[in-house]
């Protein structure tokens, strides 16, 4: 269960908002009077949306939601993935990410970081270069340094 909502409800609620692009609508711009518009639209059978879908959908709409931490995350990525870097992949830049992320959670940084022995030995030999496959590789993501 989702909010109260069965898997049902929720697959009902899916249906529901897909097949809203099916009808034009007025009110496009501003959100209450769409669903407003929404609410009171019947079609042949019955009202468009249920008045439970109605309400999880505006219950959605007031949750106390900032796009702060993801501007913050888009921000390091254009520094990151610049126009000089443009044709880093994205495993590379997972793995930037992770590092920063990382560096900034034990309060770290590269200036002060100190290299194990064992890598320094494996940056000195052959075994540093040996051709891998990225996709074979389990990088944790990034979601998971906050855990």
């Amino acid at each position: 269960k989702l909010s109260g909502v069965s898997a049902f409800d929720i697959t009902k609620i899916e249906n529901q908002f897909r097949n809203l692009n099916l009808c034009k609508w007025e009110n496009t711009t501003k959100t209450i009077p769409f669903w407003s518009e929404v609410l009171n639209f019947t079609d042949g059978n019955n009202s468009f949306l249920k008045i439970a879908t109605f309400f999880f959908v505006i219950s959605l709409l007031v949750l106390p939601i900032s796009n702060a931490e993801i501007e913050r995350i888009f921000s390091h990525i254009s520094i990151i993935k610049n126009e000089h870097r443009n044709k880093m992949n994205s495993y590379m830049l997972n793995a930037i990410m992770t590092i920063r992320a990382a560096f900034r959670k034990n309060k770290n940084c590269c200036y002060n970081y100190e290299v194990q022995s064992e890598l320094l030995i494996k940056i000195h030999s052959n075994d540093t270069y040996t051709s891998i496959n990225l996709e074979d590789l389990d990088f944790p993501s990034f979601e998971t340094l906050f855990n």
